[in-house]
């Protein structure tokens, strides 16, 4: 159980380009007194041979890459169970936060060294048989990833994601729809722009290409180094069955890297600092609406500190300070700091 908090943290000029600066949670659920499942999986390693592994995966509801896909950051990324870093985008490389919902994948791991990874993630509504929705008629990512350890210390591993998202959903969003679903990166970096009113002025659908790095590597006992990069090719095609809405052709940029040093002081502790890029837009080849004053290519930066003590073995806590820069990607858009304590109660 954790009780850390969750919230997506506006920026001074709310209703023009919202960062999606996400602390970690692992509650969910709805404030009406209802009971929802977030998540139902089923995984199955079968044994092919002495060197050969063959995983799968099957997701009916709520389903992650990072369910199956390894994400090459240790002691940054812990499946938002607590233990890791504060903030979402520390946790991992945002291509693997394209897609998520219903689907399946495969994994086959060539002596423990190599492994080859595929997999297939329908969007929001797989179940519904209307036009737009369904597991081959809607949203959807695909996703092909090679990793392989070059020695004990040294994991090396790309990434691609190729991916539509409809109107209205952002690209880094976890298969959910909605513009304020976006899980990292700001509104103009998942594809949606919106005016100071809140309407939306950049809606369109979006045929998303993204090709992402990963490397961990520590280098002694209690250190660990780990970091990523995307390039994303974001395709702007309208409403398809509308002929309406934006088009044209932009890019999305996001990086980062961390250091995590563990039992400092005392055994289970870590102590984390990571440094990056929030997805970004880096240029658009049509212009942005007029309305729209004050966008930048500058980068919105992130750090964060942390340091994860072990109270007892079922209780931790973690305080840790997240500077922000340009986090709304305007000209006017000033940093921020957000100060955050997590209690973290394992049973």
């Amino acid at each position: 159980m954790n009780f850390n908090s969750s919230a997506n943290l506006p920026g001074l000029q709310a209703g023009v380009f919202s960062p999606q600066t996400t602390l970690t949670s692992s509650s969910g659920g709805t404030t009406d007194g209802s009971l929802t499942v977030d998540w139902i999986a089923y995984q199955k390693p079968i044994i092919l041979s002495q060197d050969l592994k063959l995983g799968t995966y099957i997701a009916a509801s709520g389903g992650n890459w990072n369910d199956y896909v390894k994400t090459f950051n240790p002691y940054f990324q812990d499946y938002d169970g607590g233990n890791g870093s504060l903030s979402a985008f520390s946790q991992e490389n945002p291509i693997y936060r394209i897609g998520g919902g219903a689907g399946a994948g495969l994994s086959l791991n060539f002596k423990a060294s190599t492994i080859l990874t595929i997999g297939y993630f329908a969007g929001s509504n797989p179940n519904s048989p209307t036009q737009g929705s369904g597991l081959t008629n809607g949203s959807y990512a695909l996703l092909g990833q090679v990793s392989t350890k070059v020695a004990n210390s040294l994991n090396l591993a790309f990434t691609y994601v190729n991916a539509y998202q409809s109107q209205g959903a952002p690209i880094f969003n976890l298969g959910s729809n909605g513009i304020n679903s976006a899980i990292v990166g700001s509104q103009l970096g998942n594809g949606l722009v919106t005016d100071a009113a809140g309407n939306v002025l950049i809606d369109s659908g979006k045929v998303i290409n993204s090709y992402g790095g990963e490397i961990s590597f520590s280098p002694f006992k209690g250190v660990s180094f780990s970091a990523f990069g995307t390039y994303s090719n974001v395709n702007f095609v309208g409403d398809p069955t509308a002929g309406t809405g934006f088009r044209g052709t932009g890019e999305v940029w996001t990086y980062g890297g961390g250091l995590a040093f563990t039992d400092l002081l005392k055994q289970g502790s870590i102590l984390g600092i990571f440094a990056g890029v929030q997805p970004y837009f880096g240029n658009v080849s049509t212009n942005i609406p007029e309305t729209v004053v004050g966008y930048t290519t500058a980068s919105p930066v992130q750090v964060e500190l942390f340091y994860k003590y072990p109270v007892t073995n079922n209780i931790s806590i973690t305080p840790g300070v997240i500077w922000l820069s340009n986090p709304t990607q305007t000209v006017n858009s000033n940093s921020q700091v957000i100060g955050v304590l997590r209690g973290t109660f394992s049973f």
